[in-house]
């Protein structure tokens, strides 16, 4: 198995090992989750936590962000993030994660897989320019539409009539790791969904090609699109990408880069549809066209 780069999650746990790969990186596991086990794309844990892992705590760091109250998900959390010498800790109530650009390590063996599938590893793959979009994604024919919005919108809905229909089908639900790679935008559609059940999970490769970025509204009476221009564009990715505003200044430059570079290559239309089903029909006809 091909990887650019080999990462681990190391953690107090011993067993058998498996290889698990995301967006072109493998990952190493002693423990088996039984909601991730859908391909060898999900992500799993490296037994065996090193003292090395922890000597992040003596360093001097620079606070990077720190909120009493963030919403992840439908929780609430306290949460801190310190980055140094190309390292993030995050602490998340009282777990904390030791993050670097080849690992994420656990101080203990409390696991929390909404810390460890969001801004974990989203700052893990940011460090090597993997950008985490909070988005669905649905191919239509050979277009492959990539729908962010937020929380609540409707976004996971519409994938999974999308998911529904002829000649269509569901890509990413929540959660859409990106990445330019030899001049191309990427999708890794590959990262484990979590409300989405172990058959639901996408199996396919990674996707290039024709790709549309929407942006959603649904406070509208009628279905509509609109185009964008670049820079409209390029702000909307950065709105959407998963724990941007824990990036250190690098990962802030990187993402600028990489959002001007996708709304440069990329279509992309402002959609507004109606909170109300008889909708779902007419935004099927006019993706159809676009397609």
């Amino acid at each position: 198995m091909h990887s650019c780069y080999v990462r681990y999650l190391n953690l107090t746990n011993s067993g058998k090992i498996n290889n698990y790969k995301i967006a072109d990186c493998i990952y190493q596991s002693g423990i088996e989750i039984q909601e991730l086990e859908h391909s060898i794309q999900a992500l799993s844990f490296a037994e065996n936590q090193t003292s090395n892992n922890l000597a992040f705590n003596t360093i001097e760091s620079s606070l990077v962000y720190e909120d009493n109250n963030t919403s992840i998900g439908e929780n609430f959390y306290n949460i801190q993030v310190n980055y140094t010498q190309n390292k993030y800790q995050l602490t998340v109530n009282q777990s904390i994660y030791f993050i670097d650009q080849n690992s994420i390590s656990l101080q203990n063996h409390e696991i929390d897989k909404t810390i460890l599938l969001g801004p974990a590893l989203c700052l893990n793959l940011a460090m090597n320019n993997v950008f985490c979009l909070h988005s669905s994604a649905f191919k239509i024919k050979e277009t492959i539409f990539v729908l962010m919005a937020e929380s609540g919108t409707g976004k996971s809905t519409i994938a999974r009539y999308f998911h529904q229909q002829k000649n269509s089908c569901r890509i990413a639900d929540d959660i859409l790791p990106i990445k330019i790679e030899k001049d191309k935008v990427m999708l890794f559609p590959q990262f484990p969904q979590l409300k989405l059940s172990n058959d639901e999970q996408y199996h396919g490769e990674n996707l290039t090609g024709r790709i549309v970025l929407l942006f959603a509204n649904k406070n509208s009476e009628s279905v509509s699109l609109t185009k964008l221009q670049t820079f409209d564009a390029a702000k909307n990715l950065i709105k959407h990408t998963v724990a941007s505003r824990l990036f250190s200044q690098q990962e802030l430059a990187n993402h600028l880069d990489f959002c001007h570079k996708v709304a440069s290559d990329l279509p992309a239309f402002q959609l507004t549809y109606p909170h109300q089903e008889n909708s779902l029909k007419q935004l099927l006809e006019l993706l159809n066209e676009l397609a």
